[in-house]
């Protein structure tokens, strides 16, 4: 299974999912056109990997901003990686939210309480301008 890799853009995000290392990263703003054409990829990744994942998978969210299309997909792809806890593997989310982001804390937390995944909030300090 090949790493894949979606470079951060004005309207889309980062993407970095490594199947070697179980290792997934999103991230950054997402505001695409059309949420299918950006994360149907993602979610076809996605569904290949829990067919044979490592036994401990980390998932890394530091959005600053997403639209509702890509919440759907975020929620879509956390589905999918539920599967790895019929499975017996180790998974764990990683939500980063800037500390005075409430919104996105709480967005965090809507996910949190739909899967069966372990989630961590990490605030971090917002930059001022």
């Amino acid at each position: 299974m090949q790493k894949y890799e979606l470079k951060q853009s004005s309207k889309s995000p980062s993407i970095v999912l490594d199947p070697n290392k179980g290792e997934m990263f999103l991230g950054g703003r997402s505001i695409p056109d059309n949420a299918l054409d950006l994360f149907g990829p993602m979610l076809d990744w996605a569904s290949q990997y829990v067919e044979n994942p490592q036994k401990t998978t980390k998932i890394v969210f530091n959005f600053e901003y997403y639209n509702t299309a890509s919440s759907k997909s975020i929620l879509e792809f956390l589905l999918i990686m539920n599967e790895l806890q019929k499975k017996n593997c180790d998974v764990k989310v990683f939500w980063h939210y800037k500390e005075d982001d409430d919104d996105m804390y709480e967005e965090g937390e809507v996910y949190s309480d739909i899967v069966n995944i372990p989630f961590e909030f990490i605030s971090m300090p917002s930059v001022p301008l």
